[in-house]
């Protein structure tokens, strides 16, 4: 499957979208520069996540953004293609 992408600074509700059209669950997130910054995924964005963000900003859920949810590269544990 190829990778999909979706910007930071994309709402919520735009990776849900996009993970249905494209058919998959999981996201890369990235910069203008296409640098990774994380990942998102079909539970963070369906989950209570973007609620609890929501209240804690006092903003509408609809308002939450990619990277108010995304798991941030340095919390990703990853292994070398040479372990595998």
């Amino acid at each position: 499957v190829t990778a999909v992408i979706v910007l930071a600074g994309d709402g919520a509700d735009e990776a849900h979208r996009r993970m249905i059209q494209r058919g998959v669950r999981l996201l890369l997130v990235v910069d203008q520069d296409r640098k990774v910054l994380g990942v998102i995924t079909a539970n963070d964005v369906l989950g209570e996540k973007p609620v609890r963000v929501a209240a804690e900003r006092g903003i509408r859920r609809e308002e939450v953004l990619v990277r108010d949810i995304m798991t941030p590269r340095e919390r990703l544990q990853v292994i070398s293609m040479e372990q595998v």
